[in-house]
């Protein structure tokens, strides 16, 4: 099974990748927990390497349009990453046109750096990593992890009960 299958839409249209999954398929976590480096490790071992373990693009916005002037979003991105891999996908809708950057073939390492320099203030947000099964939503307040995988999602809010978010689980 697919994100696609099951319905995500990472382009922002539908809101939240968090809201449009089911409670077994997701978990929220708030980057503040993340400023303790004892939770840094939980970030690379716990999240990314147990939820990303597969090739990662990274989807951002990277312009828009007000009439027929393009406005660039800054996001940083260059601070932390040699961008070579990159293609853009025009979104209209309501008479806006939004141009969503995606950068390809994202090892675990970058990903983190990436994420990292979101929680220092470097790189503005927000961010959307994914891959054909999961998705890592991170912004200057929550990281959302939507997969089609519900056990991990069971396994990790199990072994880590006080660290997520609850409010939305019911």
């Amino acid at each position: 099974m697919t994100l696609k299958q099951i319905g995500i839409n990472i382009y922002g249209r539908d809101g939240s990748v968090f809201f449009q999954a089911s409670k077994e398929n997701r978990v929220r976590l708030a980057t503040d927990i993340f400023s303790d480096l004892n939770n840094r490790k939980l970030l690379k071992e716990e999240v990314i390497q147990h939820f990303m373990d597969k090739p990662v693009s990274l989807t951002f916005l990277s312009a828009y349009y007000i009439n027929d002037t393009r406005i660039r979003e800054k996001l940083g991105l260059g601070k932390v990453l040699n961008i070579s891999n990159w293609k853009e996908k025009v979104i209209s809708d309501d008479g806006e046109r939004l141009i969503y950057g995606t950068i390809s073939n994202l090892d675990n390492t970058q990903v983190l750096s990436i994420i990292y320099g979101v929680l220092a203030e470097k790189i503005a947000s927000p961010l959307t990593f994914h891959n054909d099964e999961s998705i890592v939503y991170v912004s200057s307040d929550v990281l959302d992890v939507v997969t089609v995988d519900d056990v991990k999602v069971k396994e990790f809010k199990n072994k880590y009960p006080d660290l997520y978010d609850k409010y939305y689980e019911d």
